[in-house]
């Protein structure tokens, strides 16, 4: 039981003292399309969905505290939801860039699995949708992230039209 326990203990002081393994071990896990996948799409929806609500809770709580100057001076409220904004556009645009990526290079492996190589998939066929399905995943949360994409950039209209606290009776 001793001689086990100081094996692990050497075992974890290895792992802790030579961490290239593990980054190893995660940058080939992150390659795999389908945790790529799994990123993109939980990803995006809570970039969106922390955003979202996010500024609500951020113009909801500076009217009831005051923060940013509010609502005497709304000039602070709006910068910082405008870079909350710009911050969630930047990462949904890398989640919609690494799906656009993941859709080029699976879907001509796609065809290639399919027995068909250099040729576009025709779906159709059983071994033809079973190859297809990572491209088309990545191109499903492409376009699904796209939508996030232009929700949050037309969320920037009321931020800089409307005015801070209008009606607020807290």
């Amino acid at each position: 039981m001793i001689d086990q326990l100081h094996e692990e203990t050497e075992h974890l002081r290895h792992t802790l003292a030579h961490p290239g393994h593990l980054a190893e071990r995660l940058r080939n896990r992150l390659r795999d399309p389908d945790v790529r996948l799994g990123l993109s799409l939980i990803g995006g929806t809570a970039v969106w969905a922390l955003n979202f609500s996010g500024l609500h809770a951020l113009n909801s709580l500076s009217c009831r505290w005051g923060w940013f100057g509010v609502p005497a001076e709304s000039g602070g409220l709006k910068t910082v939801q405008i870079v909350v904004t710009a911050v969630s556009a930047l990462l949904m645009a890398a989640s919609i860039f690494n799906c656009w990526n993941l859709w080029r290079s699976t879907r001509q492996k796609a065809s290639a699995d399919a027995g068909e190589p250099g040729q576009v998939i025709q779906p159709g066929l059983l071994e033809q949708t079973i190859a297809a399905r990572v491209p088309f995943l990545a191109f499903v949360t492409m376009l699904l992230n796209v939508l996030y994409l232009i929700i949050i950039l037309i969320s920037l209209g009321p931020i800089s039209t409307l005015q801070v606290c209008a009606g607020w009776g807290g």
